[in-house]
């Protein structure tokens, strides 16, 4: 859980992760663009805003970690490490692969599990968890047992 104070032009906060706030805040939800929702996994069509002064509670899977983006040091982020983020600063849906070219990074994502991944620039905070709930919840089930008497038959 990490607390935050909200000012400015407030906080945006992922999918599950607002946990409470102080009676000087308005949570509303904000609609994100059809790529945005589809690709980053950052809560979907919907996000919530935090707006007004106070604090803000927000929590993660794992320990949380708060860090500075300014206009010369973006940052690069697996989406599903995503809390919350200052709305003051810009995100974009980005390929991330070490190959050139669309074809090559289409292919090297499927490949080598490298894939969509958010770009924030601008100046602000984003606040980071250190483990992502969707792969830990594809490592459970891909060890999940199996009948095999009901495979032979499917």
């Amino acid at each position: 859980v990490k607390v935050l104070d909200v000012k400015d032009d407030g906080v945006m906060i992922a999918d599950g992760c607002f946990l409470a706030a102080t009676a000087g805040i308005d949570i509303s939800a904000k609609a994100q663009g059809l790529g945005r929702a589809i690709l980053s996994d950052s809560g979907g069509f919907f996000i919530m805003k935090a707006e007004g002064a106070g604090t803000l509670a927000v929590s993660g899977f794992g320990s949380l970690e708060e860090v500075e983006v300014t206009p010369d040091r973006p940052l690069l982020i697996d989406n599903g490490h995503l809390v919350a983020w200052d709305a003051s600063l810009d995100y974009k849906i980005t390929l991330q692969t070490g190959r050139s070219g669309l074809a090559g990074r289409l292919i090297g994502s499927q490949l080598t599990g490298e894939g969509f991944v958010l770009k924030f620039s601008g100046s602000g905070r984003v606040i980071l968890s250190s483990r992502s709930q969707g792969s830990f919840i594809d490592w459970i089930f891909s060890r999940r047992p199996i009948d095999r008497e009901k495979e032979k038959t499917e």
